[in-house]
């Protein structure tokens, strides 16, 4: 069934097998987190001995930078969401942008399983609030005003994210990202791709200096992380855009882009270390964040670019590929529910008295969330993916 509807969407396996990796990523990131008792519990009581589970969790480490995926979501949303414009622009260098069909696409594709996820939240944090099995993060805000001011996707800059559902706040910038692309389209047929993408770069540069010495984030009633303000990431969305420009042959990579993703990933995993293991402060600096995320979206955006070559493509058709991207067409609703859902999941393993010990209820927490969200796709996504209005100009998605 997964495969005939990527067919019928019109995907492309290799973004899609992207789109997998990050959404597990994110998955793992957060089961571990929630399901796992941690390192520092695990080698007090271990050490180096030999333990197999013990050293399952030290080997799992790198799940701690699962967060990583939101930025390659974010290049592969501008790719994906340009897909269609870049080509039809390569047809004809004068196709307009129709914004209100563009805006329906958009709010068909994205509203529904956000409405879902929203409303899973509610009865998600209701239940366990109930049981009290679970302790809650006490600054999670429930309300009606906050449930309103997320549905209308104004989470950090008039209300946090609704209740234990943190991802919330990275859809609400998808959206924002979404209404500035009519400016971005506009820039690239008036001028070109390159053009476009260098002037996203000083829009973000130029922000993230002026929120380093204004602190125009902290200026916010809800601010969350290096968002709410989407300017931080329009670079590297754009980034997405422009590579879609590239596959439709209106413009071309630079020379030596390979090399500078290299270089950009190396450098974003040094930021990376250094913020986890030795300048632990720097994760809390804005500046240090937006480096580090700009950085790893140019190596990202060197992934994504080589994801459509010949090369890439016959690699992410072996059978891990090919599983990621049957993850992927619905990462969509993975990522959007896969929260609540391993907080349901918890509560369930601590009314049963199961041990946290090992990785095994991680390892079943991240199936769970697997079963999930292809369900809320049958239930919800897919719905919106045969929609006429979403057919009419799917593109990518």
């Amino acid at each position: 069934m997964i495969v005939r509807m990527n067919r019928i969407m019109g995907r492309a396996n290799a973004i899609d097998s992207l789109r997998g990796a990050a959404a597990l990523a994110v998955v793992l990131l957060h089961a571990k987190g929630m399901l796992w008792v941690g390192t520092s519990a695990t080698w007090a009581k271990y050490g180096l001995g030999f333990e197999p589970n013990a050293w399952l969790g030290y080997l799992s480490a790198p799940t701690l930078f699962g967060y990583l995926g939101v930025y390659l979501f974010f290049v592969l949303s501008g790719y994906c969401i340009h897909y269609r414009g870049a080509h039809n622009l390569a047809e004809n260098t004068d196709t307009p942008l129709v914004v209100k069909a563009f805006a329906l696409r958009r709010f068909v594709r994205i509203y529904p399983v956000y409405f879902a996820a929203l409303c899973v939240t509610v009865l998600v944090d209701s239940l366990v609030i109930s049981n009290g099995l679970v302790q809650l993060d006490n600054n999670q805000d429930r309300t009606l005003f906050t449930f309103l001011a997320n549905l209308l996707s104004l989470q950090g800059l008039l209300a946090p994210t609704f209740g234990s559902n943190g991802v919330l706040w990275t859809l609400s910038l998808e959206m924002h990202l979404y209404a500035v692309y009519p400016i971005l389209y506009y820039l690239s047929r008036k001028f070109d791709a390159k053009r476009t993408l260098i002037f996203t770069l000083l829009v973000s540069l130029a922000y993230i200096f002026i929120d380093d010495l204004l602190g125009v984030r902290q200026r916010l009633p809800a601010p969350y992380g290096i968002g709410p303000v989407f300017l931080s990431y329009w670079f590297t969305w754009t980034l997405g855009f422009y590579l879609a420009e590239v596959n439709a042959g209106r413009s071309s990579l630079p020379a030596g882009f390979y090399r500078i993703s290299l270089l950009s990933a190396l450098t974003a995993i040094v930021l990376v270390l250094l913020g986890k293991f030795a300048y632990k402060q720097m994760v809390d600096t804005f500046f240090y964040d937006s480096v580090t995320t700009i950085c790893t979206a140019v190596a990202f955006g060197g992934l994504v670019s080589w994801s459509t070559t010949r090369r890439g493509k016959e690699f992410l058709d072996g059978i891990p590929g090919r599983f990621l991207a049957k993850v992927g067409v619905f990462s969509y609703s993975l990522y959007a529910i896969h929260v609540p859902v391993l907080l349901l999941y918890k509560s369930a393993i601590v009314a049963l008295g199961i041990s946290m010990e090992t990785l095994a209820p991680t390892a079943l927490g991240v199936m769970v969330s697997l079963l999930a969200g292809l369900l809320c796709f049958f239930a919800v996504e897919q719905w919106s993916l045969k929609s006429p209005v979403h057919e009419s100009g799917a593109g990518m998605r």
